[in-house]
């Protein structure tokens, strides 16, 4: 299998640029070489048009709409598939805040079942989200790019600090409680997070590009599972500022372990994504296929601005949705998926007896944590955890 890809909303660390709020990729995937089966038909439609390079947005809205059909046409006798990923940068930084500080096996005075329990993270994520103001979470987000470890460390202290006050203030006194103790307790022992990346290419791993390429391999390798195919090449289009990232995660999804791993309890994942694939970083203008991702993803995030398209360019767009595995890492995408997946608990009273044996479970882990909590206090190193609330993992948002 074959995947042709492109992506939009590239602003780097900016991660504020109210212009680009999204950042989106997309790829094309077929089964033969699209650059190889499709070359005279795509260059017989750039001919017909009078260009050399098939560009959405030098096209326009009307130049879009000429090749539409024919272009729908082409796809369809490929038999393509598409797989999408969306990141909100907002939603993202709220997930690296709560990653950051949250993570028990870290922060000793944060809660095991808020963090391995996925609804009570998506729970807390969206409340960080609506507690910390903007100024606030850039300032986060430039300690997090810090080049320096000791600006690093001055910034998350600030930071958390600042948070305990918001927190302090909340009406909802179950959730101050919470979130101050959190964000104290890493006020005061800064050394335990880690949260400094030393070199470029850690940094660039907490940005939209390179989480956004995360998802989309996992809808490249959803397809290639449907397919019964192994994936022989992802070709995307080139990029100076973060080639290295991306062929550093494609290297370590491509060649991670097959098995299943419990991320959240209850939930598995599997880390391995592309096996046996290659990643080629190529300039568009050598490839078709790539032209083409640039072209649906501009149709793509134009219909979600709710910008006008033609009807044909309604037709071929919509019947990519159809054909597409979509991720969508935003704060209506994952609450949407929320409410899809655990709004039953919410409309739902528990069993009998269910709340009373959550309580025991949660005075359990309460007590593991205030021991932890003390021993730190006490020897100023991480006890090495053996209980099953404490296993290390950074789990899936």
């Amino acid at each position: 299998m074959f995947a042709y890809v492109d992506e939009a909303g590239n602003t780097g660390k900016n991660l504020f640029d109210p212009a680009q709020p999204v950042f989106s990729t997309l790829a094309v995937l077929t089964l033969d070489d699209f650059d190889v089966v499709k070359t005279a038909d795509m260059a017989a439609l750039l001919a017909d048009i009078g260009a050399t390079e098939l560009h959405a947005c030098e096209l326009g809205q009307a130049g879009v709409e000429t090749i539409a059909a024919r272009l729908f046409s082409i796809l369809k006798s490929a038999r393509a598939r598409f797989a999408v990923a969306h990141v909100e940068k907002r939603y993202l930084l709220a997930t690296k805040i709560f990653d950051a500080l949250f993570d028990h096996g870290e922060n000793l005075a944060a809660y095991a079942h808020i963090y391995r329990i996925r609804p009570l993270r998506l729970w807390m994520v969206f409340n960080l989200a609506e507690l910390i103001p903007d100024a606030l979470a850039r300032r986060f987000w430039d300690a997090m790019m810090a080049k320096g470890a000791r600006a690093a460390e001055q910034g998350l202290v600030e930071f958390c600090d600042e948070v305990a006050a918001l927190a302090s203030a909340q009406p909802d006194k179950r959730m101050a409680e919470i979130v101050g103790n959190v964000m104290r307790w890493a006020r005061d022992n800064p050394e335990a997070i880690y949260f400094h990346s030393a070199g470029k290419l850690g940094r660039q791993g907490h940005m939209p590009n390179t989480v956004g390429f995360g998802n989309l391999m996992d809808g490249i390798e959803a397809q290639a599972r449907s397919w019964g195919a192994s994936i022989d090449l992802i070709r995307h289009d080139e990029q100076d500022e973060f080639a290295k990232a991306l062929a550093f995660w494609h290297e370590y999804f491509s060649t991670a372990s097959p098995e299943a791993v419990e991320v959240t309890l209850g939930e598995k994942f599997v880390m391995q994504k592309g096996y046996g694939s290659r990643l080629e970083m190529v300039e568009s203008s050598r490839s078709p296929g790539i032209q083409v991702a640039d072209l649906l993803l501009w149709l793509h995030n134009r219909a979600l601005a709710g910008q006008p398209l033609g009807s044909q360019s309604w037709r071929l767009l919509n019947w990519m949705r159809k054909k597409s595995a979509e991720s969508d890492f935003s704060f209506d995408g994952v609450g949407d998926a929320m409410d899809r997946n655990f709004g039953w608990m919410i409309a739902n009273d528990p069993p009998p007896g269910q709340m009373a044996k959550a309580q025991r479970l949660i005075d359990e882990m309460e007590a593991i944590r205030g021991g932890r909590v003390l021993g730190y206090a006490e020897q100023k190193s991480l006890p090495h955890m053996d209980d099953a609330t404490s296993r290390g993992v950074q789990p899936e948002k």
